[in-house]
């Protein structure tokens, strides 16, 4: 056992330890720390945080568009169709973008856009 940011020789890999839930930590990308030294593993490293993110944000989309058609009575409405009629490609695409906010902001540039 070596503390976690003992530098690797070429080819080897560290094990990480920690049990099944493996998740990097925001502390790998400080340069100062050590722990990541290429640029790919600081941009897979970055990646796997944006896509936590978009995983997160869609789910608050998710959640606000099923509120938004319990609120109104409509249930029983496809969120893929709903998605399509609304001109996204898919219901994910959907929740991204309620998640994020956008379509309010489309809204107050445009009043007469459906909601």
């Amino acid at each position: 056992m070596v503390p976690l940011n003992t530098p690797l020789k070429n080819g080897q890999t560290g094990g990480g330890g920690g049990g099944q839930r493996r998740r990097p930590s925001r502390d790998w990308l400080n340069p100062e720390l050590g722990f990541l030294v290429s640029p790919r593993a600081r941009a897979k490293v970055r990646a796997w945080f944006n896509a936590l993110a978009m995983h997160e944000t869609a789910a608050r989309g998710r959640e606000a568009v099923e509120k938004l058609l319990q609120r109104e009575g409509k249930t029983a409405i496809k969120l893929d169709d709903l998605a399509t009629q609304l001109g996204f490609n898919s219901a994910d695409s959907l929740f991204e973008v309620v998640g994020k906010d956008e379509i309010l902001a489309a809204q107050h540039r445009n009043p007469a856009a459906p909601a």
